[in-house]
C-alpha cells in the first residue's frame, strides 16, 4: 500500500478520534479499523458509498474501491504475510485485536497490504 496513507492511518487509529466497531466499515457504534482509512480518504477529497443512513457503506474495502485504489490496498480486507490464522485486518478487527495492536500490524506490513 502506499507509505504515506499507512503513515496517516497508523496515526489515526492510534488517535482517540475513532471508537471501534466491528462488523462493518462504519456502523452506530463506530468504525472498524479499515473504515477508518475511509475517514482517511474522504479527508482527502475520496469519494465513498454511504449507506441510506449517511455512514460508510460496506464490510470490507470490496465495497469502497475509489479508497482501496486510492490506498493501493491488494485485498477488500487487507490480507498481509503475518503468519496468524486470519491473516487479514478485517478478521482481526472482529477477533478483538486493539486499534493499536492493528496499528502495529500496519507499520510492518503496509509494503504486502
Amino acid at each position: 500500500m502506499n507509505k504515506d496513507v499507512a503513515d496517516k492511518w497508523v496515526k489515526a487509529l492510534r488517535s482517540d478520534e475513532y471508537t471501534q466497531s466491528t462488523n462493518y466499515l462504519q456502523n452506530g457504534a463506530g468504525h472498524c479499523c479499515l473504515g477508518v482509512l475511509c475517514e482517511i480518504g474522504r479527508n482527502s477529497g475520496v469519494l465513498i458509498n454511504k449507506s441510506l443512513g449517511g455512514q460508510i457503506k460496506g464490510e470490507t474495502l470490496n465495497d469502497q474501491s475509489a479508497i482501496k485504489k486510492w490506498a493501493g490496498m491488494r485485498t477488500g480486507q487487507g490480507k498481509f504475510k503475518f503468519k496468524h490464522p486470519n491473516n487479514n485486518l478485517t478478521a482481526l478487527n472482529d477477533e478483538g485485536y486493539t486499534f493499536e495492536e492493528i496499528a502495529d500490524i500496519i507499520e510492518k506490513e503496509w509494503e504486502d497490504l
